[in-house]
């Protein structure tokens, strides 16, 4: 990172930030067009592990399941900072960027936990998940190899 201030190593402050986050984006590559594809998903995340749920078919699902590593970003706006000069502009923000390795959660008790972990990143409480619901929905893991957090506050 060239600037080594705004870099955040802290696990527990990169925590923070991926708490506030209300969306991960998925960079996924396609080997077979050579174009990459970015989504963006609603996550759960505990331990090193985000989780994400689908649909059983689509591009996504097509792309996790061909391999490979898989690039991540989340980012939260604290907001613009004007200035007098145009060029002096600027925005606050957290972001963290990273890559890890998928793993299809087939098992509905492990996707349950999944699945209320994912939950729990948007509200409290236990949430019923009916077995036949769980299924017929797609649950993933990424599990992260390396993140790297950046923060970006007023001069």
């Amino acid at each position: 990172m060239r600037r080594h201030e705004k870099e955040v190593t802290d696990p527990m402050a990169l925590e923070r930030i991926i708490d506030k986050a209300s969306v991960c984006r998925l960079g996924l590559f396609d080997t077979e067009t050579g174009v990459p594809y970015i989504v963006p998903l609603s996550f759960g995340y505990q331990d090193g592990m985000f989780v994400f749920h689908a649909a059983e078919t689509g591009y996504k699902i097509d792309l996790l399941k061909r391999g490979g590593k898989i690039a991540f970003e989340i980012d939260n706006v604290l907001g613009l900072v004007r200035r007098e000069r145009a060029c002096g502009w600027t925005m606050r923000y957290q972001s963290i960027i990273g890559w890890g390795n998928v793993r299809f959660i087939e098992a509905v008790e492990e996707k349950k936990q999944a699945l209320q972990m994912l939950l729990n990143h948007y509200g409290t409480g236990q949430f019923f998940l009916a077995d036949k619901d769980v299924e017929r929905t797609t649950v993933f893991a990424l599990h992260v190899k390396e993140m790297r957090g950046k923060t970006s506050e007023p001069n």
